[in-house]
């Protein structure tokens, strides 16, 4: 009998990014709302697993948008016989978990470079999400 076998990830890419600001940004003093959206999709072959995870992001000042960004990030995966995690709880939950943190430093990185205080998401909990999702 084959034992459980993990998964290992392989390479995690930026596919597409996308940064807008206005000119002249409220100070962070302010209150800002701040939209999120998060998109977990996948593609899975024999031998390996593809999950993208995308997030929207909007800083809004007064019901006006003055930063957002757009981000998709793909983590490829070997795809073993016999997992040591279920399929569906590693895509919903382990894999977004291992490529969120690459989005947060992109976006706290390229809003620097835009001027601005980084940007730094909210933590997300991406079992309750993938239960809420259920």
């Amino acid at each position: 009998m084959e034992q459980n076998q993990p998964f290992q990830l392989l390479d995690i890419i930026l596919l597409e990014s996308t940064f807008k600001r206005i000119v002249v940004v409220s100070p962070l003093s302010q209150e800002f709302e701040q939209k999120n959206n998060l998109v977990i999709e996948h593609d899975i072959s024999v031998d390996m697993l593809a999950v993208f995870l995308t997030v929207e992001h909007s800083l809004i000042m007064k019901g006006v948008e003055e930063v957002t960004t757009f981000t998709k990030m793909v983590a490829v995966f070997n795809n073993p016989k016999n997992p040591n995690i279920p399929l569906d709880v590693f895509i919903n939950v382990n894999a977004p978990a291992v490529i969120f943190p690459f989005i947060r430093e992109h976006l706290a990185s390229i809003s620097a470079k835009a001027g601005l205080y980084p940007i730094l998401l909210p933590l997300v909990n991406f079992v309750k999400r993938a239960e809420d999702n259920k």
